[in-house]
C-alpha cells in the first residue's frame, strides 16, 4: 500500500461504459496538461493473454469474458496491476501524471459477483495505489451506442444493435450503483468532448495546485 504524498507523480483515472469518451478525454489531457504525462492501462497483460488463448483461436466468435470465471479474471487482473506498479515504478517516477483509461471499477462491473471470497479480493486490491482523481464519465447508453457506430467499433459489426444497447444499459446501471459510493467525480459524458475536457481540466488543476 502506498501513500499519495510519497510518490512523485499523480494518478488520474477515468471510468465509464464503452462510448463514454474515456479515450478522447485521456488524449486531450495528454496533450494539454502541464508537465510530463503518460497514458497507461491498468493490468496490461492479462486481457491480452485471455484473448490469445480464447478469442483469437475462435475467430472472435467467443469472448473470454464469457468463458473464464469471473473470480479467476478478477484475481488475475489484480495480480497484474500490483506487479505493474512494482515493475514500472522507475519509469513512472519520471512523469508528473499517469493517465489511466479505466481503473478497478471496470473489473467489478464486468466480472460481476465475486463470490464468498470477495473480502479477500478487496484486501488484495488495496495494494494497488489509490488514484488522485477518479472520474466517472456518465453517458446515456443511446449516446454511447451512436458513438460506437460512428467509430466503427467491432461490437457494432458482431452484435445486433438491440443486443448491444441492452448490454450498454446493463453495464451503465452497474456503474451507477458502484460509483455512487466510490468517492469519484461524476462528469456528464453526453456533452461535447471539448466541454467535458474543460470540466476535467479545471478539476485536475485543483488537484495539481
Amino acid at each position: 500500500m502506498d501513500s499519495r504524498d510519497d510518490r512523485p507523480y499523480k494518478i488520474f483515472t477515468v471510468e465509464g461504459i464503452d462510448g463514454a469518451g474515456k479515450s478522447t478525454l485521456i488524449d486531450t489531457l495528454h496533450r494539454t496538461l502541464p508537465g510530463l504525462t503518460l497514458r497507461e492501462r491498468l493490468s496490461p497483460q492479462m486481457g491480452n493473454v485471455y484473448r490469445e488463448i480464447i478469442d483469437e483461436p475462435t475467430g472472435w466468435l467467443v469472448r473470454y469474458q464469457d468463458v473464464v470465471p469471473s473470480q479467476v479474471r478478477y484475481a488475475s487482473y489484480i495480480v497484474d496491476a500490483i506487479m505493474q506498479f512494482r515493475c514500472r515504478q522507475p519509469r513512472y517516477a519520471e512523469y508528473d501524471w499517469l493517465l489511466f483509461d479505466r481503473w478497478l471499477p471496470t473489473y467489478e462491473v464486468y466480472c460481476g459477483d465475486l463470490g464468498k471470497h470477495e473480502a479477500w479480493y478487496r484486501r488484495f486490491a488495496a495494494f494497488i495505489p489509490q488514484p488522485d482523481v477518479l472520474c466517472y464519465l456518465r453517458v446515456s447508453p443511446t449516446v454511447a451506442l451512436e458513438r460506437l457506430v460512428c467509430r466503427g467499433d467491432w461490437t457494432v459489426d458482431n452484435w445486433d444493435r438491440g443486443q448491444l444497447l441492452t448490454d450498454l444499459e446493463r453495464l451503465a446501471a452497474r456503474y451507477d450503483r458502484l460509483m455512487a459510493d466510490s468517492g469519484c467525480v461524476v462528469v456528464d459524458g453526453d456533452g461535447e468532448p471539448e466541454e467535458v475536457a474543460r470540466k476535467v481540466l479545471s478539476l485536475v488543476a485543483g488537484v495539481r495546485a
